[in-house]
């Protein structure tokens, strides 16, 4: 009789626990377990590290740890430059743009500081916004980080009245392109680009 209780409770709780599973998870000794979904690249998984990510306003408290994010990934290194991406250039960036930079930080619940995982700089001129350095740490892509920084970035400029923007993109960064393109960011062919260092320390481009 204990027995047959014993298997009839089991089953309820493999019942209960496939439900609770049943968004893109499945249950496993107790445990909820990924498996791969048929959607886009930016669908937010319904796991348990969603509740450990945070997305939030940048601060030059930040800068240690968005300067390890950016080096973690090659396309971010060859994108900075060492004035505007010191410590000074980006509290200064921060000080014209306090409400439009943002980071995704991660919690391990070990009460240490949370790991920045992802950010974006975004900043305007009153009357076109520009993107800078859009980066997630390669371990944690392809779960919707990117395109959540991207719409809260979004909101932001627009609560400040900006209703266009811009940025930049390496020509041969092929998984970049694509991602913008599915935010909605089309490629202007009737333009050149062109800028010009004010600064030795500055590298003009290509």
């Amino acid at each position: 009789m204990i027995l047959e209780f014993c298997a009839r409770a089991a089953r309820a709780y493999e019942r209960r626990t496939a439900i609770v599973c049943s968004s893109g998870l499945t249950a496993s000794a107790g445990r909820c377990i990924k498996f791969p979904l048929a959607k886009s690249r930016e669908t937010r998984y319904n796991s348990p590290m969603d509740k450990k990510i945070e997305i939030r306003l940048a601060t030059i408290a930040d800068y240690d740890g968005i300067l390890k994010l950016w080096n973690s990934e090659e396309q971010s290194r060859r994108a900075m430059n060492p004035v505007d991406d010191s410590r000074e250039g980006i509290e200064r960036y921060m000080k014209c743009n306090p409400n439009t930079c943002f980071v995704a930080t991660l919690k391990d619940g070990t009460g240490d500081a949370a790991q920045i995982i992802g950010v974006i700089l975004t900043g305007h001129d009153g009357r076109r916004a520009i993107i800078h350095h859009m980066c997630v740490h390669p371990d944690f892509r392809r779960g919707g980080i990117a395109a959540q920084l991207v719409a809260k970035a979004e909101e932001a400029l627009r609560a400040e009245g900006i209703n266009k923007i811009f940025g930049l993109v390496f020509k041969d960064n092929e998984a970049a392109n694509a991602f913008w393109e599915r935010q909605g960011y089309t490629l202007r062919t009737n333009l050149n680009y062109r800028n010009k260092s004010l600064n030795p320390a500055v590298p003009q481009g290509e």
